[in-house]
C-alpha cells in the first residue's frame, strides 16, 4: 500500500505542477472595456491573435513599471484605477518562451469613453534618432532639435512613460529585432 502512494503522490505533484505551466497567455493587447463601470482592459489573446475567453487566473505583469497581478475573467482583466489615469500605458508580461512588452496610448474618446492606440517600440528609437540627424544635417536646426528632444522627453515622462521604462522598451524592441535576426 505505502509502495502505490508513494507513486501516487508525486504523480499528483506532477498533474499540478504541468496544469500552472499551462497557464499562460500567448499574447495580450488593451482595448475600451465594454463592461459596466470599466474604462480599459488587457486582454488574453492566443498564438494568432483571437481572444482567449476561456482563460481565466491570474499573471503577473509589469504596467509601468509596476508590479501587477492582474486577474483574469473569461480573457479579460481590468487595470487598477491608479494605472488607467495614464497617458501611456507600458505592459510588460514574462511568460515562459519569452517576455512581450506592449506601450499604448491611451487619451478620452469624442465620445465617453476611451480611445487605446498601440505604439510600436521601433519609434521610441526612430523619433530620437531622425531628430539628431536632422540636427546633424541641418547645424542651425541645433537649438531647435535640442528643444524638440527635450519636449519628447518631458512629453513621454509627464504622461506615465518614466525614462527607465522608455530604455527598458528600447531594450526590448532590441532583444526582438535580434531574435528575429539569429535565432536563439
Amino acid at each position: 500500500m505505502n509502495k502505490y502512494l508513494s507513486a501516487l503522490i508525486p504523480g499528483i505533484l506532477l498533474l499540478f505542477s504541468t496544469a500552472s505551466l499551462s497557464a499562460q497567455i500567448g499574447d495580450f493587447t488593451v482595448r475600451e472595456s465594454d463592461r459596466e463601470g470599466e474604462s480599459i482592459e488587457l486582454i488574453a489573446l492566443d498564438g494568432s491573435g483571437d481572444p482567449q475567453r476561456e482563460f481565466s487566473g491570474s499573471l503577473p505583469f509589469s504596467v509601468n513599471g509596476f508590479e501587477v497581478e492582474m486577474n483574469f475573467r473569461e480573457g479579460r482583466a481590468s487595470f487598477p484605477r491608479d494605472l488607467v489615469s495614464s497617458t501611456f500605458l507600458y505592459v510588460k508580461y514574462e511568460g515562459e518562451a519569452r517576455s512581450r512588452t506592449r506601450l499604448f496610448y491611451v487619451y478620452p474618446g469624442f465620445v465617453d469613453g476611451f480611445t487605446v492606440l498601440h505604439i510600436p517600440l521601433v519609434l521610441l528609437v526612430a523619433v530620437p534618432l531622425a531628430l539628431v540627424l536632422i540636427g546633424m544635417f541641418f547645424r542651425r536646426l541645433i537649438i531647435l532639435v535640442v528643444l524638440l528632444l527635450g519636449a519628447f522627453f518631458y512629453f513621454n515622462s509627464s504622461r506615465g512613460l518614466s525614462l527607465s521604462s522608455f530604455f527598458d522598451g528600447i531594450k526590448e524592441w532590441v532583444n526582438g529585432l535580434l531574435q528575429m535576426i539569429v535565432p536563439f
